[in-house]
């Protein structure tokens, strides 16, 4: 799930971001599903809302949306209302867990090393200096290198087939 997170009074805030069209989410009623597909996935959507944004309104709001768009593929609102207010009441009657790592565990960041872009040692640096007072956990930039020819293109080998491989044919 894709999180737009921001500053807001030297506290970080958390809201879903989502894709315009993610269709593969919302699978349609006629689809060869099992029909109690739908709870499990109607409760596993509210509960990342519930948990991954900071205002109850975002929550609200992705909840709706997510309701429209499962009317939209077909989905009778008749029979998954019921789905809804179920999983809303068992998930608001949990204690939401917040996203940030839990004291002591290291925060991962990773971005991809450019020889001309940003340095490991600035972006430690740009971090501490705006972040550092709202994250007391470690942090690790982890800079992975960029993809190559190597990473493109397909290695493959011939299998070895007993009598058929041309050091079968060598005299010794």
């Amino acid at each position: 799930m894709d999180l737009t997170i921001s500053i807001h009074d030297r506290h970080l805030h958390y809201k879903t971001f989502q894709k315009e069209h993610n269709l593969y989410l919302y699978i349609p009623p006629l689809s060869a599903h099992p029909k109690e597909m739908i709870r499990g996935l109607i409760f596993d959507r509210l509960r990342a809302y519930y948990k991954h944004n900071t205002d109850y309104n975002d929550y609200q709001q992705m909840t709706v949306l997510l309701a429209q768009r499962l009317i939209a593929r077909g989905w009778d609102w008749n029979y998954i209302k019921s789905i809804f207010n179920a999983a809303h009441n068992r998930i608001t009657g949990l204690v939401p867990r917040p996203i940030r790592p839990q004291q002591g565990q290291p925060l991962f960041i990773h971005t991809v090393y450019h020889p001309r872009g940003i340095q490991h040692k600035d972006l430690q640096n740009i971090f501490n200096q705006h972040l550092g007072d709202q994250i007391p956990n470690q942090v690790i930039i982890a800079m992975a290198r960029p993809k190559n020819l190597k990473d493109r293109l397909v290695h493959s080998t011939l299998p070895s087939i007993t009598g058929c491989n041309p050091s079968d044919f060598l005299n010794d």
